[in-house]
C-alpha cells in the first residue's frame, strides 16, 4: 500500500488556470479538505491531479506513479466528482450504470442500488428531470460504487440541503472504513466538512499556504476579541489578520503557545476552519 494516495511536488501550471509551485500530499487512509475561496485554484488542482489538465513543471504522483503515464490500473482505482454531471440528460441512472459496469473492474451493482435508495433517486428517471442536488448525489453514488482507492470530490455538497449533506458525508465515512481508501474534498464552505477532515490544505491565489492535520491547525491558532486600543499592543508577528469595527477588534492569532507565554492575561477563543479561511484570505489581500 502506498504511503500517499497522491503527492504534488512544486507543481506549476501557467495556462487555463494557474498553480504556483504547489506542494502537498494526501496520506493514504485519510480525508483531506482542500479549502479556498472561489477562484483560488481548487478546481484547477483537481483537474491537474486526475489528468484532465496538464502542468508545466514539478512532479505529481498518484499511487506512486507519475500521473502523466496515465496507467489504467490507477484510473481504475480513482473516482472523481466534478461540478457538472458528465452524462447526457436523456439517460437514466440504470442506463449509465450499464456503461460504467463495463468500465470498472470492481463495479458493485448491489452497492449502487443501495446508494440510489439512500439518496432517494429513481433509477429509471431521466437525468434531465433531476434537480441539481439529485444530479450531485447521483454522481456521488457512481463514485462510491466501484471500490476506488481514491475519491476526489470537487464541491460535492454545494447544491445539497442540510439533510442531504449529512447523508453524503455518512456515506463517505462508510466508504473510508476499509482503511486503505483516501478522499480529497474541495470546498469554499469549510464548516460543511470540518468534523470529517483529517487534513486541511488551504490554497489562495494558486498557492498552497497551509497543509496540516486538522487538529494541529486548529490548536495552534486562536481568536482574540479585544478593544481597538488593546489590539494595537499585540506583536504583529502573531497576527494572521484582524477585523476592526467601532466596537472592537477580532484577531486571528498564530503560534498559540508562544502567544499565551507572552500575553498570559489575554483570553484566546477556539477557531474554526471558516475562521482560518476567512482570516488567511484577508491577510493575503492586505499583503498583496
Amino acid at each position: 500500500m502506498s504511503e500517499y494516495a497522491f503527492r504534488f511536488d512544486n507543481v506549476t501550471k501557467r495556462k487555463h488556470g494557474f498553480l504556483q509551485k504547489v506542494s502537498f500530499a494526501l496520506p493514504t487512509g485519510t480525508i483531506m479538505a482542500l479549502i479556498g475561496p472561489n477562484g483560488a485554484g481548487k478546481t484547477t488542482t483537481i483537474r491537474t491531479l486526475v489528468g484532465i489538465s496538464g502542468f508545466d513543471s514539478g512532479e505529481l504522483t498518484m499511487f506512486d506513479h507519475d500521473v502523466r503515464e496515465g496507467k489504467l490500473e490507477d484510473k481504475d482505482k480513482l473516482s472523481v466528482v466534478l461540478d457538472d454531471i458528465p452524462f447526457g440528460d436523456t439517460y437514466t441512472a440504470d442506463q449509465i450504470e450499464y456503461v460504467l459496469s463495463g468500465i470498472y473492474s470492481s463495479w458493485d451493482a448491489d452497492l449502487f442500488q443501495q446508494y440510489l435508495r439512500r439518496f432517494h433517486l429513481v433509477p429509471t428517471t431521466k437525468i434531465k428531470e433531476y434537480s441539481k442536488g439529485m444530479k450531485q448525489k447521483l454522481q456521488i453514488a457512481f463514485a462510491l460504487s466501484h471500490n476506488a482507492k481514491l475519491l476526489v470530490l470537487d464541491e460535492p455538497l454545494a447544491n445539497l440541503d442540510p439533510a442531504s449533506k449529512e447523508e453524503v458525508m455518512e456515506s463517505i465515512m462508510e466508504y473510508m472504513q476499509e482503511g486503505d481508501r483516501s478522499v480529497l474534498i474541495t470546498t469554499n464552505t469549510p464548516a460543511d466538512i470540518e468534523a470529517y477532515a483529517d487534513w486541511v490544505t488551504v490554497i489562495l491565489g494558486g498557492t498552497v499556504i497551509i497543509t496540516e492535520e486538522r487538529d494541529s491547525l486548529l490548536e495552534r491558532h486562536g481568536m482574540i476579541h479585544c478593544s481597538n486600543q488593546d489590539a494595537s499592543k499585540i506583536d504583529p508577528a502573531f497576527i494572521v489578520a484582524s477585523r476592526r469595527s467601532l466596537y472592537g477588534t477580532n484577531i486571528l492569532i498564530r503560534s498559540r503557545e508562544r502567544f499565551v507565554a507572552q500575553y498570559p492575561d489575554i483570553a484566546l477563543d477556539t477557531v474554526t476552519l471558516d475562521d482560518i479561511l476567512i482570516y488567511y484570505q484577508k491577510g493575503s489581500e492586505v499583503t498583496q
